[in-house]
């Protein structure tokens, strides 16, 4: 009598793991089978951890900031200019807009850069 049990994976083809000894390699999921044991393959290559890609939630929102400068510059607070951007691909396209903007001394020698990084939330109920 054969026992058959189903192994599930919660990724569909089009998806995007990370695979690779450190999970740091991106991969595209062309295709999802199995191997003569029975355990399952993605791409003809067996598969024994990954990891999925954190989607973006939609409530989350991109600043700009900037990265370098003067010692003692603390500009990691709040965004250039106070703008919000829902998506990071938006914030990146400001960022290098931005970052070609600056001179080269600037970007050479105070190390200047535009970077994208979420807006945090501060929560807290006992502020006064």
């Amino acid at each position: 009598m054969l026992l058959r049990e189903a192994i599930k994976i919660p990724v569909k083809v089009g998806d995007t793991i990370l695979t690779g000894r450190f999970k740091n390699k991106k991969t595209k999921v062309n295709s999802i089978g199995e191997d003569e044991h029975g355990m399952p393959t993605i791409n003809g290559r067996k598969v024994v951890t990954f990891r999925t890609l954190k989607q973006e939630s939609n409530d989350e929102q991109f600043g700009v900031y900037l990265q370098g400068g003067s010692i003692g510059d603390n500009r990691d607070k709040s965004p250039i200019g106070g703008e919000k951007f829902p998506t990071r691909a938006l914030a990146q396209e400001k960022a290098k807009r931005m970052t070609k903007a600056l001179s080269p001394g600037e970007k050479k020698y105070y190390k200047m850069k535009y970077t994208v990084k979420p807006i945090k939330k501060y929560r807290c109920s006992n502020w006064i």
